[in-house]
């Protein structure tokens, strides 16, 4: 009891770090997306329908709410269901790949670089690339002549296939394994205009990345 206890107390505290990274800004008229979703599960859930953050058994509350992520007003009840969400899981890999609490840590340093070349050339799409190469994993910044590219890991299968996505995002998204000091993060894909699963199975943290489609 004492573990579960001390577990939670730690998601608390990375949720309440990452969550206003998830949620959507004050433009955004469907105001319960600015917030985090605790549901009758005890999951809290935060997404601006770009990137979503889920994770298990975190919830303080006996009865589902929407909190402002960065206020903590309340914002109403209006929310997707329990069942909707676990339903944008429920789909079935073609490929994985797995990265250890080192590789997080690197890999987590490259996407920071790759946001400050994106920011630096004032690029009007802050856009990295996930390219697969038979079983080799890179993750890339090709804009305005500035070429950046390293090495992320092994893939489970042969796949060569490239995903678009905002560098923010990616960086916000590796920054919560990071922070929970993920042992093993299993990435999840299918193919390049489909979303991709980021899952640390063990802290119970789930986030979903969708792709800039090309």
């Amino acid at each position: 009891m004492a573990i579960e206890q001390f577990r939670k107390g730690m998601m608390q505290e990375l949720l309440s770090r990452h969550a206003k990274f998830f949620a959507a800004d004050k433009k955004e008229p469907r105001q319960f997306l600015q917030g985090i979703r605790y549901t009758e599960n005890g999951a809290a859930c935060v997404t601006n329908t770009h990137v979503l953050l889920r994770i298990k058994d975190v919830s303080p509350f006996d009865k589902p709410r929407t909190i402002h992520a960065v206020t903590g007003a309340e914002l109403g009840s209006e929310y997707m269901s329990v069942d909707a969400i676990n339903d944008l899981f429920k789909w079935d890999p073609l490929n994985t790949l797995t990265l250890t609490n080192e590789q997080i840590e690197a890999v987590t340093k490259y996407a920071k670089i790759a946001q400050q070349i994106e920011k630096e050339l004032k690029a009007k799409t802050k856009i990295v690339k996930f390219a697969l190469n038979k079983n080799n994993a890179f993750l890339q910044v090709s804009d305005q002549g500035v070429e950046f590219n390293v090495f992320m890991g092994e893939l489970r299968e042969y796949q060569d296939e490239t995903w678009l996505f905002n560098a923010d995002f990616l960086y916000n998204a590796l920054c919560v394994f990071k922070g929970a000091g993920t042992k093993d993060l299993v990435i999840k894909l299918r193919h390049k205009n489909d979303v991709i699963s980021l899952t640390d199975d063990e802290n119970g943290i789930d986030v979903l990345l969708l792709p800039i489609r090309s």
